[in-house]
């Protein structure tokens, strides 16, 4: 009854070297170890031509399970995600698919999954950045355009530290987990919902931290929430709306939030009583700046103020990437 009876072709990188998670999927779905194949191969994708290489090693030496197969499973996209590779990946998939579809005939489904979100501090993306990691995903997500299909929600299965290999980049066991949760779950009904939820590690530069920083992924969205959050017994020189280190911030599921504006009330040690500043906050490389972009009314100029205390505020951001 599972996937209408017909058997399964994975394809995948080195992320199910680490987690496993081709195995894990069959499990999930009960495949018999009969009614599927693993080709997965470290360092494979479209563009290397080791998806397609792969699939035609097995197409000659198993003539007699062609008419059995009835999908093609596609999972990685980490090594279609650098500026090197990613101008070949469009003409890529569509030999792939063009290939597949003239052995196993226009009617075998095939269905591509992308996981390749990683810390940036990883030493191994080299020059696969966030950016080049979501054109590469936007690419896989309009499988369409080359007789593929998408399988939806599996590009946030790995938004999560713990289950990260210590490379920052492949999956752990537990990672192979939470990719054969997604692929079963979208296979079957067409989109993967993965929902995460968790506090954020801080710790202050200087001073006491209050209240906490919450990050939830939910069907693609990223979403932070600054709850309470301010920092008491503090001592922060802000210069003309120069970026100020405030804190170590391990966001669970990224670790990267774009600048935004907002207001907060601060304390200045200068005498001048609290004020609700404009400032300028992000998020890089875990770590929290925070500049005040405020104009100090008797020199027209960006304040140059040392802040004893920023009180608490709360904040939600919400972005509809998941890469970064």
């Amino acid at each position: 009854m599972i996937l209408e009876g017909k058997k399964i072709i994975f394809l995948a990188d080195s992320y199910d070297a680490y987690g496993g998670w081709i195995n894990k999927t069959a499990t999930r779905l009960g495949l018999a170890g009969t009614e599927y194949w693993n080709l997965g191969l470290s360092g494979s994708s479209f563009t290397d031509g080791r998806w397609q290489t792969q699939l035609s090693t097995w197409v000659a030496n198993h003539p007699n399970d062609i008419a059995d197969v009835g999908y093609i499973v596609c999972g990685g996209g980490i090594n279609d995600s650098s500026p090197y590779q990613f101008p070949y990946l469009g003409g890529a998939m569509t030999a792939f698919s063009n290939y597949a579809k003239g052995v196993f005939g226009a009617d075998v489904k095939i269905k591509l999954a992308y996981f390749g979100w990683a810390l940036d501090t990883s030493i191994i993306l080299c020059d696969r950045t966030a950016h080049w990691r979501r054109q590469a995903m936007t690419m896989y997500s309009k499988a369409t355009d080359f007789g593929m299909e998408y399988l939806c929600g599996c590009e946030s299965a790995l938004h999560d530290r713990t289950v990260l290999d210590a490379d920052g980049l492949h999956p752990n066991a537990e990672g192979g987990n939470r990719i054969a949760e997604a692929v079963s779950n979208a296979l079957l009904t067409g989109c993967a919902t993965i929902t995460n939820t968790g506090n954020a590690t801080i710790v202050a530069n200087g001073g006491v931290v209050n209240g906490l920083i919450t990050q939830t992924i939910f069907g693609g969205q990223n979403s932070i929430y600054f709850n309470d959050f301010g920092i008491s017994g503090c001592s922060f020189r802000f210069q003309s709306g120069a970026y100020v280190p405030i804190a170590t911030i391990k966001l669970p599921y990224g670790n990267k939030i774009p600048i935004q504006m907002t207001q907060v009330l601060m304390h200045p040690n200068n005498g001048m009583g609290s004020k609700l500043f404009n400032c300028r906050f992000k998020i890089e490389n875990d770590v929290l700046y925070f500049s005040l972009y405020d104009v100090n009314p008797a020199t027209q100029m960006l304040w140059d103020l040392t802040i004893d205390n920023i009180s608490q505020f709360c904040l939600s951001i919400s972005t509809c990437s998941i890469m970064d």
